[in-house]
C-alpha cells in the first residue's frame, strides 16, 4: 500500500492540488485558535503536510504521520527550507500502538480512515479516544454514502469498495451513513458535523459528499 500513496505524491499537480488546507479544517480549527498555543497535535495521514503546516505555525507541537515515504520526505524537507517545527514519523495507523494514553490535545485525520474497511476505521477510532487527552479535540473526515463513487467497484463488504479506475482505487474506500457516523462517535462528544461535498486546491468536487466531523473526548 506505501508504495501506492508514493506514487500518487510524486505526481506534480496532486501536490499543488493538496497543498492548500482544507477550509472546513480551518472553520473548526477557529475555535481553539484562542487556546493552541505549546499544545500538542498529531495529524495521522499527513500526505505533504498541508495541515501540518497549518498547525504549527498556529502554534501547535506537532507531530506528523504518514505511510508515504515520498510524501514525509517532501514535507521534511519542506520544514527544513521553512522552519517549520514538526516532528515527522513514517507510519500508518498501527503507528497509534505505540503512542502512550492521553498524549495529545488535538488529533486530525483528513481523507484517512475511511482507506480502511469498518472494523480497521473503528479501531483507529478507538486508538484516537485513548491518545487524546480529556478534553481534547478530534478533527476527522469520512466518506459518505451519497458520495458519487459509492457502490462502484468491487465491494468487499457493506459499503466498502475497491474501484481499480479512482486514482487510490488499490485501497479500500469505506463508506458511512449517518446512523454509522453517530454510531462510530458515541465515545466523542460531536461539536459541529456536516455534509459537504468535497474542495481540494480551491476546486468543489460536486458529488463527492463527505463527511466533516469535530468533536471532543
Amino acid at each position: 500500500m506505501p508504495q501506492k500513496w508514493d506514487e500518487l505524491w510524486g505526481n506534480s499537480d496532486k501536490i499543488r492540488r493538496w497543498s492548500i488546507p482544507d477550509y472546513h479544517f480551518i472553520d473548526y480549527l477557529m475555535e481553539m485558535e484562542n487556546n493552541c498555543n505549546q499544545l500538542k497535535a498529531l495529524d495521522m495521514g499527513c500526505g505533504i503536510g498541508r495541515h501540518s503546516e497549518y498547525l504549527a505555525k498556529k502554534g501547535f507541537i506537532v507531530t506528523a504521520v504518514d505511510p508515504s515515504l515520498t510524501a514525509i520526505n517532501y514535507l521534511q524537507q519542506k520544514s527544513i527550507d521553512e522552519n517549520i517545527p514538526v516532528q515527522i514519523f513514517q507510519g500508518d495507523l498501527t503507528w497509534l500502538k505505540s503512542v502512550e494514553d492521553n498524549s495529545f490535545d488535538l488529533v486530525v485525520s483528513w481523507n484517512v480512515i475511511y482507506h480502511n474497511t469498518l472494523s480497521e476505521l473503528e479501531d483507529a477510532l478507538k486508538e484516537f479516544y485513548r491518545i487524546l487527552v480529556t478534553g481534547g479535540k478530534l478533527l476527522l473526515t469520512l466518506n459518505s454514502t451519497n458520495n458519487i463513487h459509492y457502490g462502484k467497484g468491487i465491494e468487499i463488504e457493506r459499503n466498502t469498495f475497491i474501484n481499480q479506475k479512482k486514482l487510490d482505487g488499490e485501497h479500500p474506500h469505506h463508506y458511512s451513513d449517518k446512523d454509522e457516523v453517530d454510531r462510530l462517535l458515541t465515545n466523542f462528544k460531536v461539536l459541529c458535523l456536516s455534509e459537504d461535498e468535497e474542495e481540494v486546491g480551491g476546486k468543489l468536487f460536486k458529488d463527492r459528499w463527505h463527511w466533516y466531523i469535530f468533536a471532543q473526548k
